[in-house]
């Protein structure tokens, strides 16, 4: 399992940034399921249980906790977990290949059969 972990990396690490929105995301859904918003600020205290509908709070929980879930599998996707390296293209060394040919006629010495020019081709 150990060595299964340390071959993990991601091909899109950048991604992993928006991890750091997630407590927002927590923030925002657990405000929203605390029910009222801004209808705390328009309406009286006593009228809002008449106005609203408010969840019990274990079912505002779980969903909570699935968008929260949801959200971390999407941006761990987006990163792209890989457990093979890829070759990067900025990493790679390609050196040139240069093929220099002698065309002048000495290249059509006898010497060897056939000339030299034929075998180089």
């Amino acid at each position: 399992m150990n060595a299964l972990l340390s071959d993990l990396h991601f091909l899109r690490p950048a991604w992993l940034l928006l991890l750091a929105l997630l407590p927002l995301l927590w923030w925002t859904l657990g405000r929203r399921a605390r029910g009222g918003g801004d209808w705390e600020r328009a309406v009286d205290p006593h009228l809002l249980p008449h106005l609203l509908e408010l969840s019990p709070g274990r079912a505002g929980r779980a969903s909570q906790w699935l968008a929260l879930g949801a959200a971390l599998l999407f941006v761990l996707a987006l990163a792209g977990p890989a457990w093979e390296r890829m070759p990067e293209p900025l990493q790679r060394q390609e050196a040139a290949l240069v093929i220099a040919l002698d065309l002048s006629p000495s290249a059509r010495a006898t010497d060897l059969k056939p000339d030299r020019l034929i075998r180089a081709r």
